[in-house]
């Protein structure tokens, strides 16, 4: 990756192109940039150039023909961005490789609410575009263009027109376009580059002659002076062509190659069939030793571009390297085979699996190629590039394409991409070729496949949300006896053990595919008999395990069993680090949080939420910048529950948690807070407004929790406004939503919201006084909730007369005591302001500790703070 990222330089003589330079500055007050021409014309020389002079930040990224796979292009362009801000658009690339069938139009504005967060101007530039085909990539860079933050320029370069619509920002000044007529070299600038690469200044009479045939054209220029030293040549050499550079590519290249010594000419033939190349792969390639020869073409200055800054990777200008391969392809035909051959074994040896298939489809080498595809099918499948995988399949003849061991792959591909009805019938002809086949095969892969068949079966009923057929396949599954010891002779794992994720980045695994969209009534069904399998068959350690432990402890703790919610979040934990899953290790700590805030332990609740952040940090910085929002958004809940302005204002200025941005589905969680911080400030319409779209949006996508949460948000809103009727007409919705799909804490947990609406519902019950009231929810399951919140309230009561019984007994001088801790003085400096000895100090401050049943400084000070007692 990091070849892609380097930003170009020449190893040449430089010509300062100050005209050009200003224009692309100016171009930064626009949103985007286009610099366009054929090959040969300097683009990426000159925007090199400028971002080594930019006053700002610049991520790069060099394209190629392997990135017509959406996935891969915006994993890549991620990655440029990264080079601007560590971790920047970390929750966009998670999306991008764990969802099931990415939303592009979601993933980018993931993406552009992450960038808003940059604090100066950046650039990202997009070298040789013209590469791209793929209509996905098309779209969804439009997005992005259309979407682009006030403090962000794309810059792009291609050999031709962008296929946009760039009408309406011409049209608005927001688009800089740089052509041919702006890349070519004028008279000053032809005479000062002949200077610089011949040693002497071209007359006049030959000036004109250079650009009249060039025309200003950058590649034929350096062409030309690579014969220039010889004094007998240039002018007939320079004379002998005309025309456009199109017809005169071949001729000077031809000619400039005919120059070189036999030896250059053959390395050059042999290792035009490499994308980037160092010494040891030309070594490799050519079967002699590179590293001299490399030298002297850098020297040479021959269109070879180092691409990084060690000079280990290399390439040829694309225009040279297209003209050698087309004379390989004349000169030496019956080579190409081998010499592809030869890069791929050495790709493969150094596990750069992409280079190496792609090398072995080009010399023909299909049985290896799809051995390679087959032994790293789980790592393709978690990067989730799934064009780049169909492609390949699809370039291998029939014979390997059908064997079982690649429709295995190609029906976990369309599973992850969402494809249900091709994923049926690639199992139907998989199931097929196993009947075929049977003889033939090793009983392991036989078992393996089978194996295959029924998780893919199961997956594909998950992922389409049918409830039925996914409990009768897991049902049957768990009512088999062989699985445990079937697992003793797999030739490998089936691919889901293996880890591949299939949660969608929510804090919540339940409101997920895991817990079919939030459905609890039929999840809680389903992850109890997941559970009895995982225990049948001693499969508690593996990545599905955990999932299935933190599903039952959200769906304990919704139904209030918060003791056996406790027990799996913590089954959950042990099993999600080990394991590395860490979407659902977050999961397990929001339940644990929550279990502490059910029991009234606002302290520990932060500590469980600290503790998470500092195993996030433990793990590595990536997943720290995926799931860190999560946490800081509990926070925030957190603070509003402890009704702390002061650090929920904190909290809301340092950008950890943003208001101002577009809405997605990948981040319910957040959305779902930035309701509540909003009822909070008592901004009720702006909070209306995004709960009626948060309503809107789980509607289409079949959210029920979301759905559910939103509901009692617009009857809160309603009746903060005065609107009771409506107010008591959404809460009856979300009650017979909850009670259809056994939602009980949800309602619980927002009692400071919900009591006094709950209490004017159920006088109109009671009264008959909305007759559409009394059809859905039961008035049993709501009696049983105005009870719960009842003995709440009751609860927090004797919680706040037992801290205030706690005031009373701190004595005037532990008091000060505290007070002086509040200032940050240490054990000394308190002594030495209240004229104590330092041991009398820590006495009193045991006092507190014990008083305030606390054990610590921290401890204390939240609690004091909580108690208004500082």
């Amino acid at each position: 990756m990091a070849t892609k990222l380097f930003v170009p330089f020449s190893s040449g003589a430089l010509i300062a192109r100050p005209r050009l330079i200003e224009g692309l500055n100016r171009a930064l007050a626009c949103r985007i940039s286009i610099v366009s021409s054929p090959p040969g014309f300097g683009k990426s020389t000159l925007l090199g150039e400028w971002v080594d002079q930019l006053p700002m930040h610049a991520g790069w990224l060099s394209l190629d023909s392997a990135d017509n796979d959406s996935i891969r292009f915006w994993v890549y362009v991620i990655a440029a961005l990264q080079q601007v801000k560590k971790g920047i658009g970390s929750q966009a690339l998670a999306h991008l490789q764990s969802s099931v069938k990415p939303d592009l139009e979601n993933v980018i504005t993931l993406l552009v609410n992450e960038l808003v967060s940059v604090d100066d101007s950046f650039v990202l530039i997009l070298d040789d575009y013209h590469v791209i085909e793929d209509s996905e990539v098309h779209h969804s860079m439009m997005l992005l263009i259309r979407r682009l933050p006030a403090n962000m320029h794309v810059c792009i370069a291609s050999r031709k027109e962008v296929p946009f619509s760039l009408g309406s920002l011409r049209a608005k000044g927001d688009l800089h376009q740089l052509s041919i007529a702006d890349l070519r070299f004028t008279s000053n600038e032809i005479r000062a580059y002949w200077n610089k690469e011949i040693g002497r200044a071209p007359d006049d009479t030959f000036l004109r002659l250079l650009e009249d045939r060039t025309e200003g054209w950058i590649a034929g220029l350096k062409l030309a002076a690579l014969s220039g030293n010889d004094p007998s040549v240039p002018v007939a050499y320079i004379s002998n062509f005309s025309g456009k550079h199109r017809y005169v590519v071949d001729y000077l290249l031809e000619e400039a190659f005919l120059h070189f010594p036999e030896e250059i000419q053959l390395f050059l033939l042999q290792t035009s069939i490499l994308d980037r190349m160092n010494g040891s792969l030309c070594n490799a390639v050519t079967g002699g030793e590179s590293t001299a020869l490399i030298e002297w073409l850098e020297q040479a200055n021959l269109f070879l571009i180092p691409l990084d800054q060690e000079r280990y990777w290399f390439r040829y200008h694309h225009m040279f390297a297209e003209f050698l391969q087309d004379r390989l392809s004349k000169q030496l035909p019956a080579s190409i085979s081998s010499l592809h051959q030869k890069a791929a074994q050495w790709f493969k040896k150094h596990n750069y699996l992409y280079e190496a298939i792609n090398h072995m489809f080009i010399a023909g080498s299909y049985e290896e190629a799809a051995i390679l595809i087959e032994q790293n099918g789980a790592v393709f499948l978690k990067r989730r590039e799934q064009r780049t995988l169909e492609k390949w399949l699809e370039q291998l003849p029939e014979e390997l394409s059908r064997r079982p061991s690649m429709l295995v792959i190609q029906m976990w591909n369309k599973l992850l991409q969402g494809d249900s009805e091709k994923t049926a019938n690639g199992v139907r002809e998989l199931q097929e070729q196993i009947l075929l086949m049977r003889d033939t095969l090793p009983d392991g892969f036989v078992i393996r496949v089978s194996e295959e068949i029924e998780v893919i079966n199961l997956w594909n009923a998950i992922l389409r949300v049918d409830m039925d057929s996914a409990y009768q396949l897991l049902e049957a599954f768990t009512a088999r006896d062989d699985i445990h010891e079937n697992r003793k002779h797999l030739d490998k794992e089936v691919y889901l053990v293996e880890g591949i994720d299939l949660t969608d980045g929510n804090a919540s695994i339940t409101q997920g595919f895991y817990g079919f969209l939030g459905r609890l009534n039929f999840a809680r069904k389903f992850h109890e008999q997941w559970y009895r399998f995982i225990v049948k068959n001693e499969m508690h350690d593996y990545h599905f395990a955990a999932d299935n432990y933190c599903a039952l402890s959200e769906i304990y703790y919704e139904s209030d069993e918060l003791d056996l919610a406790r027990t799996y979040a913590k089954m959950t934990y042990d099993v999600a680090l080990r394991r590395r899953n860490i979407g659902t290790y977050v999961s397990a700590t929001i339940v644990l949080a929550n279990l502490c805030l059910a029991e009234w332990k606002q302290e520990e609740a932060i500590g469980v939420i600290h503790h998470g952040f500092d195993t996030l940090r433990q793990v590595g910085e990536e997943e720290y910048a995926r799931w860190q929002h999560i946490y800081y958004a509990y926070l925030a809940r957190l603070y509003m529950v402890r009704r702390d302005h002061e650090r929920l204002e904190q909290l809301l200025q340092s950008s950890k948690l943003n208001l101002n941005r577009e809405i997605t589905i990948y981040q319910e969680y957040e959305n779902l807070t930035m309701i509540r911080v909003l009822l909070f400030k008592e901004q009720f319409e702006e909070a209306r407004e995004l709960s009626l779209h948060m309503i809107k949006v789980a509607e289409q996508s079949k959210r029920v929790g979301s759905l559910l949460q939103n509901l009692l948000f617009q009857a809160a809103i309603q009746y903060a406004l005065g609107e009771t009727y409506q107010a008591v007409q959404a809460l009856h919705k979300a009650l017979q939503l909850g009670e259809q799909e056994c939602y009980f804490r949800t309602f619980l947990d927002e009692r400071q919201l919900l009591q006094e609406i709950l209490d004017n519902y159920m006088e109109y019950r009671k009264k008959h006084m909305v007759p559409e009231l009394q059809a859905g929810a039961s008035l049993r399951y709501v009696e049983k909730l105005v009870t719960a919140m009842s003995e709440q309230t009751h609860e927090l009561g004797n919680i706040q007369q037992k801290e205030s019984e706690q005031v009373s007994t701190l004595t005037k001088r532990e008091l000060e005591v505290l007070g002086c801790l509040a200032h940050g003085l240490s054990n000394k400096e308190i002594a030495e302001k209240l004229y104590l000895a330092e041991g009398t100090v820590k006495l009193h401050l045991n006092r507190v500790y014990s008083k305030l049943t606390c054990n610590n400084r921290v401890q204390a000070l939240q609690k004091a703070k909580h108690m208004n007692l500082i």
